[in-house]
This record gives C-alpha cells, sequence and structure tokens, in this order.
C-alpha cells in the first residue's frame, strides 16, 4: 500500500487560478412595490405583482382606444361616402338617395325631435325649437305623411346627430344625377372623384356624348349633300301660263336649297356655341347627371 502525497497541492495559490475556473457571484435586483427595473444588457423588464397588474391595465386601455378610434374613423368615412363632413351635419350620397346627419346637442332624445321636409327643404326641430332649416341642392320625394320619413337618432364617430335618408327625384330613364352639396351654400365636392361612379357609368356617359356627336355629324352630312328638289305647283291654266310657271320652280327649287344650306350652317353654329358652354363649365364642379 503506497500513500498519496498531497504536499505538492500546496504550492499552488488563490492567484493562480485561471478566469474560467472563477464563478461570479448572482446578480441581485431589488424592485420597490408597484414598480419595475429593466435588466442591463438584455431586454427584460421585471415588474412587481402590483406593477404586473398596472401595466396590463395601461396596455388594455391602449388597445381600446385604439379601437375607439378605428371605430370612429370607420363610422365617419360612411357618414360621407361620396359626401363631405360640414360643420353642421355630415352627409353621403348614392345613386338614388342623400343621407344627412346633422348634429344636435348631446342630450336629445328622440321624443324631442321633430322633421318636416318637402320637395327641397327640410327643417328640424328639438323641443321646438328649430335647430335646423335649409334649401337642399336638388328636390327630393317628400313623404306622403310623416311617420313616413326614413330618421333616426344616432352617434356617429363621437357626435350625437339625427341621420335624415331623403330619396332622390327620379330622373329620366336610367340617369342619376350627383349632389355637390347637400344644401345649398355648402362648399362643393368634385363629383368627376367620387368613389361609386364606377367606370362603366363614366363609359357608358362618354358612349352617350359620341352617339350624340356622331349622330348631329351624320345630319349636317345629309344637309349639305341634299339634292335640290322640285316641287310640283299643279297643272298650268293654259300655254302662256308656262313661263310663270317655269319662273315658280326656279324660286322654289332655289328656296329649298337655301333653306338646306341655312339649317346646315345653324346646326353646325349651334354645336360649335353647345361645344363651347360645354368647355367652360367643365371646370366648374356641379350636379353630374350619368347614364
Amino acid at each position: 500500500f503506497k500513500m498519496v502525497d498531497y504536499s505538492k497541492w500546496d504550492k499552488f495559490s488563490a492567484e493562480e487560478s485561471s478566469e474560467e475556473d472563477e464563478v461570479s457571484g448572482p446578480s441581485v435586483y431589488k424592485v420597490e412595490k408597484g414598480g419595475s427595473i429593466t435588466i442591463p444588457g438584455r431586454n427584460v423588464t421585471i415588474h412587481s405583482k402590483a406593477g404586473a397588474a398596472e401595466a396590463e391595465a395601461k396596455l388594455r386601455a391602449q388597445a381600446a382606444e385604439e379601437k375607439k378610434r378605428k371605430t370612429e374613423a370607420e363610422e365617419l368615412a360612411k357618414a360621407t361616402r361620396n359626401g363631405a363632413n360640414s360643420k353642421t351635419h355630415l352627409w353621403s350620397q348614392t345613386r338614388d338617395a342623400v343621407a344627412l346627419c346633422i348634429d344636435c346637442p348631446p342630450a336629445t332624445k328622440a321624443s324631442q325631435v321633430s322633421i318636416a321636409v318637402t320637395e327641397k327643404h327640410i327643417v328640424l326641430k328639438i323641443a321646438g325649437a328649430t335647430h335646423f332649416d335649409r334649401p337642399l341642392f336638388a328636390s327630393v320625394q317628400a313623404p306622403a305623411e310623416p311617420e313616413d320619413l326614413d330618421w333616426a337618432l344616432e352617434t356617429v364617430a363621437g357626435r350625437r346627430v339625427v341621420r335624415v335618408t331623403l330619396a332622390k327625384s327620379k330622373l329620366h330613364g336610367e340617369l342619376a344625377m350627383w349632389w355637390p352639396c347637400a344644401c345649398e351654400g355648402d362648399e362643393r365636392i368634385d363629383v368627376t372623384a367620387i368613389p361609386d361612379r364606377s367606370t362603366t357609368q363614366r363609359s357608358n356617359a362618354a358612349s352617350f356624348a359620341e352617339a350624340y356627336r356622331a349622330a348631329h355629324e351624320q345630319f349636317r352630312e345629309r344637309v349639305r349633300t341634299q339634292e335640290p328638289m322640285e316641287l310640283d305647283l299643279g297643272p298650268a291654266s293654259d300655254e302662256e301660263g308656262d313661263g310663270e310657271e317655269d319662273s315658280q320652280l326656279s324660286s322654289a327649287t332655289v328656296a329649298a336649297t337655301s333653306v338646306a344650306s341655312a339649317a346646315a350652317e345653324a346646326t353646325t353654329s349651334r354645336d360649335e356655341s353647345a361645344s363651347a358652354g360645354a368647355a367652360s363649365t367643365t371646370s366648374q364642379p356641379s350636379a353630374a347627371p350619368t347614364s
């Protein structure tokens, strides 16, 4: 049996130990009640129990506020689609109807609301006092009875409003009038930029205008190429009247040709004037009938 000599280990000192053999002690952080701390060098935040609940409540409040803003933005977009946001009301429109959302006091009750609509006028009374009295831009289909009117008391984008939906008066055929404003005196919108004016509607309107122009061009061409017409003024009473009859026929032929030429010139002049008028009104947005 041979004894192990441990005396050689006595020559080693603490300074000779390597850094790899050194073990650092634990890092201790103190978090105050209701507070939090972020660990240096790491993207980690530690909350106390009370602080964690507060942080969670703050996140919930932020999410609720964001949802509210999104909802109000959607409500405002719907209430002003194809329309605008005015100082006293919001308004939107479709091909067949226009809807006004008239601002009212927050405490307004439905039982206090009274609305009267005629062909081109609307009056809103609240608790017997006139609150909104404006002429409409164009005519609407006035309800036969007050209870036939489509209205409701709503909150839109944080605003208490009375929403009134009115049917536009029918135009000829499939034509639709897009209103530049709901009430006379309001700032007008550009009806050519209305979202619901589809490409098909614009194409139909352009096709109608082109067909109208082509028809008038054909009419002018027919008038320009019209052959002189001989008019039968009846049999002559005697041989001596032949010369007089020939004279009358010549005069009638000249008169018919002159009428045809005058018609061609008048048509051309009228079309040129119409074109000039259309060009002068293009820069001024207005109601836009479309097919």
